[in-house]
């Protein structure tokens, strides 16, 4: 349930994913299955795998082609453009790149600093600042204490912790920076995040 009392959540059904948002107090129900970004292009997804309202009140949707988000401003019209965040490759041109596009976001959790956490399909788990332009982290197995690069879940925990979850078993904690108990039972801890 968002900020506004709309009840949303992710249709992954391959052969057509979709977003559904749900208003309690009419009772109206809006499935988008349509995606276009800003610039006009199509969006077909392989799958829809989460949804998320950052502190701005926007609505992030993980997919199976990157990250994408419904402005507050278009939240309840029947047709939606999502928008795709430009990373500036701040190479002299004035080019940029979409946020991990075709990266599979199986999680998005959003931070008190509405900072994002993106868990993937096998790619790890990143940490986009909250203006969306900067990649802060990119935590995988071989560069934090990260299990396994395969991500299910991201949860906000507390206000402080940040916990990176694959099925039942959490990977990584952050706040306090403690690797929770793995599958052999062992307590970790780490400095990996703070």
């Amino acid at each position: 349930i968002d900020s506004r009392g709309l009840l949303w959540w992710v249709n992954d059904h391959w052969d057509s994913s979709s977003v559904i948002c749900y208003d309690m107090n009419s009772e109206e129900t809006i499935v988008y299955k349509s995606f276009s970004n800003q610039d006009g292009t199509t969006i077909i997804p392989t799958t829809v795998k989460s949804i998320a309202e950052d502190r701005d009140g926007n609505i992030w949707i993980g997919t199976g082609v990157g990250p994408f988000y419904i402005d507050k401003k278009e939240i309840g019209n029947p047709t939606i453009t999502l928008q795709q965040v430009k990373v500036p490759r701040n190479d002299g041109t004035s080019y940029a790149d979409y946020l991990l596009s075709g990266v599979t976001i199986t999680s998005i959790c959003i931070d008190p600093g509405n900072r994002k956490w993106f868990g993937t399909t096998d790619n790890g788990a990143y940490l986009i600042s909250a203006d969306n332009l900067t990649q802060i982290h990119h935590f995988k197995t071989d560069n934090s204490k990260l299990l396994s690069n395969i991500i299910n879940d991201t949860q906000q925990r507390f206000d402080t912790d940040i916990l990176i979850k694959k099925i039942r078993t959490t990977l990584l904690k952050s706040g306090r920076a403690q690797i929770a108990t793995n599958f052999s039972g062992e307590d970790k801890t780490s400095d990996i995040v703070r």
